[in-house]
């Protein structure tokens, strides 16, 4: 059984992709797993898995705590300059949807009652009630699909995902000054 040369090549560096693969990914977990595990929620700003970490964990060093709110405070001015539409990613294509939904709702509208109505200007003394009732149906059924298009625009117009991120980014700040507020009485006592 003789191989060609390619293809013990090619063994070897299959070899040493996947050797170094798991040094690289033994890297990669050896690094998470010495991250501050509190840091981490606090940028990303997750509410609840920083209260989870600061019941599970005691803040006693005076520096780390400073570290902490220094984050908290940073991650409160990133969100507040983030609540804008062409700011936050999710709320601006949220408004897009809805406004092409409700602006191709109200031309669907529009169009088909103009297409409806259209022969009523063109009769002459003609039996013309089944054209006003395809146009009040068609007119409802737009209007149906115009009204929830601008509700929900009306919605994205105020940025509710990056004022929810702002408010959560507010309450691990609070949380934050009383836990450290708490602790430190409790040191005093």
């Amino acid at each position: 059984m003789s191989y060609s040369k390619e293809i013990i090549m090619l063994i070897k560096t299959v070899r040493l992709l996947t050797l170094f693969s798991a040094f690289t990914l033994a890297g990669i977990l050896q690094a998470v797993d010495e991250k501050d595990t509190l840091s981490f929620p606090i940028e990303n700003v997750d509410l609840k898995l920083t209260k989870k970490e600061l019941q599970r964990e005691e803040i006693v060093d005076q520096n780390r705590q400073n570290l902490l709110f220094k984050a908290a405070k940073s991650s409160v001015e990133h969100c507040k300059e983030r609540i804008s539409l062409l700011k936050s990613g999710r709320d601006c294509a949220r408004f897009a949807w809805w406004t092409s939904w409700s602006g191709l709702g109200t031309g669907a509208t529009l169009w088909i009652v103009g297409k409806a109505l259209s022969p009523l200007i063109k009769s002459n003394g003609r039996d013309t009630s089944k054209h006003i009732k395809a146009a009040v149906l068609f007119g409802s059924i737009g209007a149906l699909c115009t009204a929830p298009g601008v509700f929900y625009l009306a919605k994205a117009w105020k940025c509710p995902t990056a004022l929810r991120r702002f408010e959560d980014a507010c309450a691990i700040e609070a949380l934050l000054k009383k836990a450290f507020f708490s602790s430190e009485r409790g040191d005093s006592q």
